[in-house]
């Protein structure tokens, strides 16, 4: 559990970093982190079964970060797998981070 909490604070720093880096100014970092989020707290499984969705939404959330690391929590969790049992998620959010980064290191400005 720690190790996927971890991945998930990596993760989600990449999204952390982003934001400043597209805000014009300290007021809109919350609306903009919101955006971001908030649609990904509820299509990622973690409010409502993804399957409820329709089919389309549903290809989209299981690719999200938040999705991603959901599942692997509820496969250690829940199913008492093991973190090799969650490769493909651990990989999904490998892909991620790394996208997340590469953005960052174009977009991040020190002022």
């Amino acid at each position: 559990m720690l190790v996927l909490s971890l991945f998930g604070i990596i993760v989600f720093l990449g999204f952390g970093l982003i934001i400043p880096g597209i805000s014009n100014d300290e007021n809109n970092i919350s609306a903009i982190a919101n955006l971001i989020m908030i649609p990904q707290l509820f299509l990622s499984g973690a409010f409502f079964q993804i399957e409820v969705f329709p089919v389309f939404v549903q290809h989209i959330a299981r690719i999200l970060p938040m999705t991603l690391l959901n599942e692997a929590f509820k496969k250690v969790a829940f199913e008492g797998l093991s973190l090799a049992d969650c490769g493909y998620q651990i990989a999904g959010m490998l892909v991620w981070t790394i996208i997340l980064y590469a953005i960052d290191v174009k977009i991040f400005k020190w002022e």
